[in-house]
């Protein structure tokens, strides 16, 4: 099995894990606490495909945390393919979260990776 395809089914277990969560009771602890909704924590956007393009743009210029945080926002949207391209980008401009993230899936599905392996 490949790479992509392992990567994709972590991805869609972990999307499947998202969409069990009661969306009803997560709200209604957001409201209760005063924390702003979702899409208004990032950098102030409102609106997801507002921040799709904003970190699109400057992940594909080489932005290591805007891979990670369209990995994130992907995996949220329930597109698990787009999630493990973003990562997979994502540990190739060296951000550790990634790597990690990365290595600890490949070490699951049973591809051993040395530690000091760029992913």
């Amino acid at each position: 099995m490949s790479v992509e395809r392992r990567l994709r089914q972590h991805a869609e277990a972990l999307t499947r894990e998202v969409a069990a969560i009661d969306t009803t009771v997560l709200l209604a602890a957001i409201q209760a606490a005063g924390t702003p909704p979702p899409f208004s924590g990032r950098a102030g956007f409102t609106d997801p495909a507002e921040e799709l393009r904003y970190h699109r743009e400057r992940a594909e210029n080489g932005d290591p945390d805007c891979a990670v945080r369209l990995a994130e926002l992907y995996g949220l949207l329930g597109r698990p393919d787009e999630a493990a391209r973003w990562w997979r980008h994502a540990a190739g401009l060296g951000d550790p979260d990634a790597i990690d993230y990365v290595r600890e899936f490949l070490s699951a599905v049973g591809i051993p990776i040395p530690s000091e392996a760029h992913v």
